[in-house]
C-alpha cells in the first residue's frame, strides 16, 4: 500500500497523482450532522499540497520567505461523493490537471481509504505571485521542472 510521498500507481488506465497524502478526519473538522464540514476539505488540500511541496524540496516557508513566491487560490471548486466521517481515513491523490503561464488548477481526488469509497473531487486553481508585489508571474522555472518531470513519469 502506498503511504504519503509515494506516487504509485492509480487504478489502471488512470494517470499516477503527483503525490499521494493521508488526511485523518478530526473531531473539530465535523459538524452537529456528524460529518465532515465542506470547509475542512480546503484545509485537506492545502495540507497534500504543503506535504508534496516538502517532498520535492520546496518546502511553503523556503517558497515563500526563501524564494519570495507565492501560490495563492483564486479559484476552487468541490463535488461531494459521499460524506466523511470523524476518525476516516482519506487518501488525497493531488494532481496537476492544468498548467498554464502563471496559474496551475490542482485536482484532489478524496477516497475514504477504510471502505474504498470515493468521497470527492476538489479542484484548486492558484497563480504564481511575486509576495513582495502580490503581482502575477510565470510559474517559477523549478516548479515547472517539478510538473514537467511528474508528467514525464506518468506517461
Amino acid at each position: 500500500m502506498p503511504v504519503a510521498g509515494d506516487c504509485s500507481e492509480g487504478a489502471p488506465g488512470s494517470p499516477r497523482p503527483l503525490f499521494i497524502h493521508r488526511q485523518t478526519v478530526r473531531f473539530p473538522d465535523v459538524d452537529h450532522a456528524g460529518i465532515a464540514f465542506f470547509g475542512v476539505f480546503f484545509t485537506y488540500c492545502h495540507n497534500a499540497q504543503e506535504e508534496w511541496l516538502a517532498a520535492i524540496g520546496y518546502p511553503l516557508p523556503e517558497l515563500l520567505t526563501g524564494r519570495g513566491t507565492g501560490l495563492p487560490v483564486v479559484r476552487v471548486e468541490c463535488d461531494f461523493a459521499s460524506p466523511a466521517r470523524h476518525g476516516d481515513v482519506l487518501r488525497i491523490d493531488v494532481f496537476a490537471e492544468r498548467t498554464g503561464a502563471k496559474s496551475i488548477t490542482f485536482r484532489y481526488e478524496l477516497t475514504n481509504e477504510t471502505e474504498a469509497r470515493a468521497v470527492g473531487v476538489v479542484r484548486i486553481t492558484q497563480v504564481a505571485v511575486k509576495m513582495q508585489e502580490m503581482r502575477a508571474i510565470p510559474i517559477p522555472d523549478f516548479l515547472r521542472a517539478a510538473l514537467v518531470t511528474a508528467a514525464r513519469e506518468t506517461s
